[in-house]
C-alpha cells in the first residue's frame, strides 16, 4: 500500500470523525458516542500496526522462504536459490535435495556459508503463506 493510500485512509477516518463532531455541535445533535470514537481510534491504530507488520513481511528474510513459487529465494535481492531446490510436500525439499543437507542445525562457519537451524524449511505445499508480490490488503486477509 503506498504512503499516499495509507495517508488517505487514515485522513478519511479522522475527517469523518471530525466532521461528525463539528456537525453535531453546529446542529445541536448528539456528538459521536465514546464507542464510535474508540472504534475510529482503534481503526487508525490497527492500520498503523499492520503497516509495521507488512514492512517485515516484505523483507527478504520473510519473502525468501515465502515465495510465490516452489523454489526458495535467497539474498537481499531475493534471487532464486542457487541450488534450485524444490519445496516438496512437507516444505523440507524433495528427494535428495533436502533443506537440511546444507542447512545444518547450526550456522556453518565461513563467508557465504548456508545459515543453520534445526528445522530449516519452507512452509508445506498445502500452506504456502505466500508474501512475495502481495499487497498489504492481500496479506492482511490471509486465510
Amino acid at each position: 500500500m503506498s504512503k499516499i493510500t495509507k495517508r488517505t485512509i487514515i485522513s478519511g477516518i479522522i475527517a469523518i470523525a471530525g466532521y461528525s463532531v463539528f456537525s453535531a455541535v453546529k446542529t445541536g445533535e448528539p456528538m459521536l458516542d465514546r464507542k464510535e470514537i474508540a472504534l475510529a481510534k482503534d481503526s487508525i491504530v490497527s492500520v498503523q500496526a499492520f503497516e509495521k507488520v507488512y514492512a517485515v513481511l516484505m523483507s527478504p528474510r520473510c519473502m525468501n522462504c515465502h515465495p510465490a513459487g516452489d523454489i526458495p529465494l535467497q539474498g537481499d535481492d531475493s534471487h532464486l536459490h542457487e541450488m534450485n531446490p524444490k519445496r516438496g510436500p512437507d516444505g523440507k525439499g524433495m528427494l535428495a535435495m533436502k533443506c537440511a543437507n546444507c542447512h545444518q542445525p547450526e550456522n556453518t562457519e565461513g563467508p557465504h556459508a548456508p545459515p543453520g537451524h534445526p528445522e530449516w524449511h519452507l512452509p508445506p505445499e498445502d500452506m504456502k503463506m505466500v508474501f512475495e508480490g502481495r499487497t498489504p490488503h492481500w496479506n492482511c486477509n490471509l486465510k
